[in-house]
Order: structure tokens, then C-alpha cells, then sequence
């Protein structure tokens, strides 16, 4: 069998070379924004937000709220909803949220504690009996302000 010659195409596809490693880098480097891009896709499919005659309310996309990476999203998604505004109101829906981690519950504490930091309003509505025993037991409705139905929390604002 004969060698291929150094200047055929076939032979530049398979002999690396430094423009085929820069070409390369680039492929890694497109990917890796594309996977990214994914990821930021991902992460606002937690949340929908409305306004609403000046809150913002929240809705939960997630029917369960459990897992860390879910959660940790969803803060930061939060997050950058009471540090964009002063005095923000924010309410947060959970007519589809049937599940709702102990790690869920740590992070509306410290979203509270932002708003807070804001001078804002937090107010929470829709909680299903089961999770509204989960927050008396760990007496959470005392720190939340909720509410039956979005509706009477945005009267309330």
C-alpha cells in the first residue's frame, strides 16, 4: 500500500495538523457555548413571571421541586428577579407544585431574606394542603405572608 500524499486532501483530513487543531479547539468551543445555551434554555423553563400591576408573580413550572440542580436554578432565577428592582414585590404561585423539598424550603428563606435586604415584598399562594402542613410543621407560615389564591395576595400588595 502507498503513503498518501502529504498534499492530497485525503491525507491533510488525516494527518493533524496545527490549522486542524485550532479547527478543532474552534469545534470544542462552539460546543461548548451550544451545550451552554442549553443550559440557560433549561433554566428558565422552572419559572414563568408576570407582571402584574407592579409584582412579579412567579409561577412554578415543576410540578416537583426536589432535585438540587432544579433548585439551585430556580434561586438564582429568583435571585436576579429581587436584585434587578428596590421595593420589589414578588409573589410566588405554586398551583403546579406538588412536591417541595426541605432544600426547596431553604432557598425560599434565603429568596426571603433578599427581598427583604431590597425592602421588598414576598408573598406566597396556591400551596397544596399537604406542603402547607410541611410549612406549619417547620412553622414557616409564620414567616411567609400566604395566601389562598394569587388573586387575594395581589389584592394585598
Amino acid at each position: 500500500m502507498a503513503k498518501p500524499d502529504p498534499t492530497s486532501r485525503d491525507a491533510a483530513t488525516l494527518t493533524p495538523s496545527p490549522a486542524g487543531i485550532d479547527s478543532t479547539a474552534s469545534l470544542f468551543r462552539l460546543a461548548t457555548k451550544a451545550w451552554k445555551g442549553v443550559t440557560m434554555a433549561e433554566e428558565q423553563s422552572h419559572l414563568t413571571v408576570k407582571n402584574s400591576g407592579g409584582v412579579r408573580l412567579v409561577e412554578f413550572s415543576e410540578r416537583k421541586i426536589l432535585e438540587e440542580l432544579c433548585i439551585s436554578e430556580i434561586g438564582k432565577q429568583l435571585g436576579k428577579l429581587v436584585t434587578d428592582v428596590e421595593g420589589v414585590k414578588l409573589l410566588l404561585s405554586f398551583k403546579n407544585v406538588e412536591h417541595l423539598s426541605s432544600a426547596a424550603l431553604a432557598m425560599l428563606i434565603t429568596l426571603d431574606k433578599k427581598v427583604t435586604e431590597k425592602k421588598g415584598q414576598l408573598k406566597l399562594s396556591d400551596i397544596s394542603p399537604p406542603i402547607y402542613e410541611v410549612f406549619k410543621i417547620t412553622r414557616l407560615n409564620k414567616l411567609f405572608t400566604i395566601y389562598g389564591t394569587a388573586k387575594e395576595a395581589l389584592a394585598d400588595f
